[in-house]
């Protein structure tokens, strides 16, 4: 693995010498290799970390002179070479279309690899282990054949997307010494099956509670800034809210449970909650939603970023 690495880091420099755009014509070996390349870290649950320390895998389909061919390769993170690699290197097939797919956790689900849809399916997958989902999915990638690569280069942009959804609970008091102890989500959607072929690819099944427990964070009084106790936030499945969820939170003078305002928490986007603890009551407002494009850091960079 350390030679590929030392070649795919050769490779690399090359193509990246004035920016992915330029070097295609700087051949290398008996082709040009395909290249992955990551960025810097982003706002989701998964970060960049977890995607060097754990890896993910890329599903390619590609056509050529009529007829398929497809592979799917195990990328993992170099830290000496500061490199994605992988076994026995792919170099690009003069004149084919090639399509890419990855999803992280790797595991999660299952990618059709025998046509350019790549369709994705997720079975039964349970949010309580809070464990984020990501995608990334290229359009038609076009082969040159008079130069053997992509007219944008030899490396592969993907660009992962969140396939749940994000609540955060934020919060402050008008009384002092208010300590946020636990909060739960309750009667929310546990689990849920995937299938990004259909228009509303989320379904869901049995329900329970989401709880964070142990957050023992004091609320500052009379401030004008919302406190996010929920640490980032709740992964959920996406679902629509009617009525019989509840927000439950438990403070150091007193419980409550707020009927959440109906609303469908939709893929990849954010629900910002913001509750105003009252000498004797809560005030619970509309939350602000955040778009993929906006929930996470706007200044990564790099050829895989996650949104």
């Amino acid at each position: 693995m350390r030679k590929a690495y030392r070649f795919l880091a050769a490779a690399l420099s090359l193509v990246l010498c004035t920016g992915l755009q330029s070097c295609h014509n700087e051949k290398i070996s008996s082709g040009y290799p395909i290249l992955f390349r990551c960025a810097d870290v982003t706002r989701a649950e998964a970060t960049i970390k977890d995607l060097q320390d754990n890896g993910f895998d890329v599903n390619a389909f590609f056509t050529a002179n009529g007829s398929k061919f497809d592979f799917t390769k195990s990328l993992s993170y170099d830290k000496v070479s500061g490199i994605w690699g992988y076994n026995d290197i792919e170099y690009w097939l003069p004149g084919a279309t090639y399509y890419f797919k990855a999803l992280y956790p790797t595991n999660a689900g299952t990618i059709d690899n025998s046509n350019s849809a790549q369709s994705l399916t997720i079975s039964n997958f349970d949010v309580t282990s809070q464990t984020d989902l990501l995608v990334a999915e290229t359009e038609a990638i076009v082969v040159d054949a008079s130069i053997g690569s992509p007219t944008g280069g030899s490396v592969v942009n993907l660009q992962f997307k969140h396939l749940l959804a994000n609540v955060v609970i934020a919060m402050k008091a008008e009384i002092s010494g208010v300590e946020v102890k636990n909060i739960s989500l309750v009667t929310v959607a546990q689990t849920g099956s995937y299938d990004d072929t259909k228009a509303v690819p989320w379904s869901t099944s049995q329900t329970t509670d989401i709880v964070k427990n142990n957050i023992d964070k004091t609320l500052s009084y009379n401030t004008v800034e919302y406190t996010d106790v929920t640490n980032g936030g709740f992964l959920v499945i996406p679902q629509v809210i009617n009525g019989t969820q509840k927000l439950k939170i438990e403070t150091s003078n007193k419980d409550y449970e707020l009927g959440i305002p109906n609303i469908t928490w939709s893929v990849g986007t954010q629900y910002i909650y913001t509750l105003t603890v009252k000498q004797n009551d809560i005030l619970f407002d509309m939350p602000t939603i955040v778009k993929v494009d906006e929930w996470d850091e706007k200044n990564a960079t790099g050829s895989v970023i996650i949104k």
